[in-house]
């Protein structure tokens, strides 16, 4: 009991949750609701375009401004709807995130 109460603990403790919303590189299209959990970066992707959109990719940056991992994300929504996905990182220990289209 004592071990599944400290891997809990151990879960919450270590989820990273950004406040701010994400610009993307194409007009119309933002990133919002944005956590980081083992690796893992879950997010809403808010699409006020007339384009469809199929895919994000996610720029992770360390505490220098350097690039540490890139990954593309598979994010489908139609013009002037949302969508929630996620994109596997390396680790939730980062500084900085820029999304792209």
């Amino acid at each position: 009991m004592k071990k599944l109460l400290a891997a809990f603990v151990l879960l919450v403790v270590s989820t990273v949750s950004y406040a701010q919303d994400f610009s993307t590189n194409v007009n119309g299209i933002s990133i919002k609701n944005v956590t980081c959990m083992a690796g893992m970066i879950n997010f809403s992707l808010v699409n006020k375009s007339d384009k469809k959109v199929f895919g994000v990719t996610v720029h992770v940056y360390d505490s220098a401004g350097d690039p540490i991992d890139n990954q593309l994300g598979m994010a489908v929504a139609e013009p002037n709807t949302g969508a929630s996905s996620s994109i596997l990182t390396r680790s939730c220990n980062y500084s900085s995130l820029r999304f792209t289209i």
